[in-house]
């Protein structure tokens, strides 16, 4: 028999080489050789450390599943392990035994692990092979070797091998190779409740919140009565309210968004607290790597394994999130339902659809049977929360003992949620009505709509009209009329449609639909930024570059003009002679006023006056003389002529002085200082008439400061 099995393995093998058959039909032909279970009621003995177990031969489950199912009979069939994580193992158990190829493991025994475990994840052995209960080991480890004893002996049975005899497929050594129960469990749960999510929840609750938009935009013109602590408040419009249902799911849909990425990252490689022990260096990124490839999700490794494997934060995390949405959406519900009282003696401002009796006794009876299924879940959920709470705090050191309680009130809470959102919808909202004549009717009996006459009489006189209306049962125009008002006036200072000012819902939708455009805008902005950058940058480079050419390129250009003769005038030169100007100035005005000037000096001043025409015919020949010292500066147009493109550069040339002239200046000075001292002496020794010098002497002199 055992010879038939392996060439039936090899006849497959040869198919699926040959003709691509695929997984789903190699699983059918495989199931057909599935002869070595032995049949209902039979037992085989299987050994583990405690010694032989009597386990039944129609499981593929070994001696340690079966002490588990005795030792913890709590809930029986009802409370058994859910699927969803028994899948994610499976999962788990692929992509290890591909990653082990890698790392050692015989590709053969590699091949068969994965066969067995795409059964696993697939369902096929759930039902029969998998009888444990939730409530057994804190870390869920009787679960977890289960889906090893499992995985095991099928993929024995697929080589030909003895089912229980761990040969050539150990559950241990092969199939849980560089793996534990502590980083297999979280990565499991992770795995399951973000394949939840995406399957069913997130679907679930955006179909209600897309019905709750539809509505809001439908009802926005109706104006109803507002409502707060239960009575009588301001208008508000029917699509108003709905618009705030409508941000509430929204908010609590982003809440459980944001826990997707904690979700993402998977322990696997961490093995018994973390610390990667007896794991191949590498491991755990590829088996993160593999598991995306198979569900579609990013998942990854996670950077703090040792976190990972101590407590369940990221699904108490999301467990919240369930809590808080439930709490609106108790809001909502019980809002809708309040407002479909009656239909006679009630609100009656909404008409559910009736899809069922609602009595056993008082017939045509219709309750709000939707709306009190979503209360019962809602309220579930938030005694979920409560649970997962306490058992995510109460981890011991690198090891959290409440995984089973916590994924299976977070699982349930999720999936209950995704479905009653859906029905919900379906089976209520979708086909629910205003009821416009009864809303109107209540509108027109609001006595709030005084709030109106606040800004134009007060709020005293307005709360007196309001309780006369209300004692004396008056219409709030009558009362206001007792109380002086005209009609006119209150007809235009109260319309409850202008009252309500018109949110607009589309703005929540480009909140949260719009956050990718946005995102990419901000991208798209900083890389034109960026840019924009790189190129003033770049600009401002060839701008450098292109100026030192040109002003290399000048220089030499001048260079080659002047001949390299010229030289930049000195600072300090040109304040010297302008000092030395305005000192000669000064002293010359101070001569003006003089009365009298020595005959020595009237004879340098004539001589000086004579000689000036000569000077001046001096002056250019000094000038070429001292050439070399002075600044040779091209003309604008030469400058052109060589450099067009460059700015405009113009330089007046200062007049050199000779030195020469300078010298009769410095005699003069000292010529008028000897004058100005024989002039007291004359003074003291002539009278007052005789000091003053000749008409003649004093036109020299003017003209003789007036040259200088």
């Amino acid at each position: 028999m055992a010879a038939f099995i392996s060439h039936i393995h090899k006849l497959h093998c040869c198919l699926l080489r040959h003709f691509r058959t695929s997984n789903v039909q190699f699983m059918q032909i495989a199931r057909a050789s599935r002869s070595q279970l032995g049949k209902p009621g039979e037992y085989r003995m299987d050994k583990d450390t405690l010694g032989e177990t009597r386990v039944p031969a129609d499981k593929y489950y070994g001696s340690e599943t079966a002490r588990s199912i005795n030792n913890f009979p709590s809930g029986g069939e009802n409370e058994r392990m859910p699927f969803p994580l028994i899948s994610a193992i499976g999962i788990i158990k692929k992509a290890a035994a591909i990653a082990n190829k890698d790392f050692g493991l015989d590709s053969q025994i590699a091949d068969a692990i994965v066969k067995a475990s795409e059964e696993v994840m697939c369902g096929e052995l759930y039902c029969q092979h998998f009888p444990l209960g939730i409530w057994q080991a804190g870390a869920a480890t009787n679960s977890h070797i289960n889906a090893n004893e499992v995985i095991a002996n099928r993929a024995i049975e697929i080589m030909g091998g003895e089912i229980g005899s761990k040969c050539p497929v150990h559950p241990n050594d092969h199939v849980n190779m560089g793996q534990s129960t502590n980083d297999v469990i979280p990565s499991a749960i992770h795995i399951a409740l973000a394949l939840e999510l995406h399957n069913n929840t997130l679907p679930g609750i955006k179909c209600l919140a897309e019905e709750l938009e539809k509505k809001s935009k439908e009802w926005y013109k109706i104006t109803k009565v507002g409502r707060t602590h239960l009575m009588d408040a301001v208008p508000i419009k029917l699509g108003q309210e709905f618009c705030g249902y409508y941000c509430q799911i929204c908010d609590g849909l982003e809440r459980i968004e944001a826990t997707l990425p904690g979700l993402y990252e998977l322990q696997m490689g961490g093995t018994a607290v973390g610390t990667e022990l007896n794991a191949a260096c590498g491991f755990g990124e590829k088996v993160a790597s593999l598991i995306s490839q198979y569900t579609g999700l990013p998942f990854v490794i996670s950077p703090k394994k040792i976190a990972g494997c101590a407590c369940l934060d990221s699904v108490v995390h999301l467990s919240a999130a369930l809590s808080t949405l439930s709490c609106s959406l108790m809001k909502v519900v019980n809002d809708i339902r309040h407002m479909a009282s009656g239909p006679s003696c009630g609100i009656n401002e909404l008409i559910l659809p009736e899809k069922e009796p609602g009595s056993s006794i008082m017939p045509g009876k219709v309750n709000p049977t939707q709306c009190e299924a979503v209360l019962n879940i809602a309220a579930l959920t938030i005694g979920n929360h409560v649970g997962t709470t306490i058992g995510g705090s109460l981890g011991n050191w690198e090891l959290n003992l409440y995984k089973p309680l916590i994924f299976v009130n977070t699982l349930r809470s999720s999936r209950l949620i995704g479905h009653v959102c859906k029905a919900f919808t379906k089976n209520c909202l979708k086909d629910t009505r205003p009821n416009e004549e009864r809303i109107r009717e209540m509108l027109e009996k609001n006595l709030m709509v005084v709030t109106a006459l606040n800004p134009h009489i007060g709020y005293d006189k307005a709360a007196k009209i309001a309780v006369m209306a209300h004692k004396e049962n008056f219409t709030l125009k009558e009362a206001a009329t007792k109380e002086g008002i005209s009609e006119a006036d209150f007809d235009r200072w109260v319309i409850p449609e202008e009252m309500t000012r018109c949110t607009d819902y589309t703005k929540r939708k480009r909140a949260i639909c719009g956050k990718k455009e946005e995102k990419k805008k901000k991208k798209s902005v900083c890389d034109g930024k960026e840019k924009n950058k790189m190129k003033s940058v770049c600009d401002g480079k060839e701008k450098k570059k292109m100026k030192s050419v040109c002003d290399g390129k000048e220089k030499e250009k001048k260079k080659s003009v002047c001949n390299g003769k010229e030289k930049k005038p000195k600072k300090s030169v040109c304040i010297r002679t302008e000092k030395k100007r305005r000192s000669i100035c000064e002293r010359g005005e101070k001569n003006k006023k003089k009365d009298s000037v020595c005959d020595k000096k009237d004879k340098e001043t004539k001589s000086f006056c004579d000689t000036k025409e000569k000077k001046k015919e001096k002056r250019s020949k000094c000038d070429v003389k001292h050439e070399p010292k002075t600044k040779v500066v091209c003309t604008k147009q030469k400058v052109e002529e060589i450099c067009p493109k460059i700015p405009e550069i113009t330089v007046q040339k200062k007049p050199s002085i000779c030195g020469k002239q300078q010298k009769k200046k410095y005699k003069l000075e000292n010529a008028c200082e000897k004058s100005k001292s024989k002039q007291e002496k004359k003074r003291k020794c002539y009278p007052k008439s005789q000091n003053k010098p000749s008409n003649k002497t004093e036109d020299k002199c003017k003209n003789k400061k007036g040259n200088l």
